[in-house]
């Protein structure tokens, strides 16, 4: 099933150097531990799935409709969210989109074409919030 690969490949994540972490504890100026934005720094012995890391990143409304995972909506800005976007862009259909507003005001889209994110910010005009579907 795509998920459970999809799920792999984001525990993968956990692997990479503490740079790329922004989340961490400090002591006496020197990094400590690191982890991902408001994520737990153990996140792949927390969360079972694909939807529960979805979840912790701050991606609300999932559910499963046959072997797809349905993403409705994402809660504001939470931390390193398109670190795990990307990762699993491969298994999001091209036709996918995902769509907020920022902090600001703005208007956010990511859209995937051959597996790949492709990022757009500023402003973007749509009238409603489109899903994403992983295969």
């Amino acid at each position: 099933m795509y998920l459970d690969r999809v799920y792999a490949e984001m525990c993968e994540l956990n692997n990479l150097p503490s740079d790329l972490k922004n989340g961490g504890a400090y002591q006496g100026g020197e990094q400590q531990a690191s982890w991902f934005s408001w994520m737990p720094p153990n996140f792949p012995e927390v969360y079972d799935n694909a939807q529960q890391v979805l979840e912790g990143l701050g991606f609300l409304d999932l559910f499963q409709e046959g072997d797809d995972l349905i993403v409705h909506s994402y809660d504001s800005k939470r931390g390193q969210e398109v670190l795990f976007i990307a990762a699993i862009a491969p298994w999001i259909t091209p036709d996918s989109a995902l769509y907020w507003l920022g902090e600001d005001g703005d208007r956010w889209r990511w859209t995937f074409q051959g597996g790949i994110l492709e990022e757009h910010s500023g402003r973007v005009v749509y009238d409603e919030y489109p899903t994403i579907h992983l295969p």
